[in-house]
């Protein structure tokens, strides 16, 4: 009986692991794409003053 209790707090746990990667790797995309920008940015100012 008590695994029967353990279990949906396990599984609570669980999901919010995920939901917390998710949001860790959706964080993560978003830098790498603001500095993907910026170096672009940077890039085409560094050739038009070229």
């Amino acid at each position: 009986m008590p695994a029967d209790h353990r279990r949906p707090v396990a599984r609570a746990i669980a999901i919010a692991a995920a939901e917390n990667s998710r949001r860790r790797a959706i964080g993560l995309a978003f830098n790498c794409a603001a500095a993907a920008l910026l170096l672009a940015v940077l890039a085409a100012t560094a050739i038009a003053v070229i």
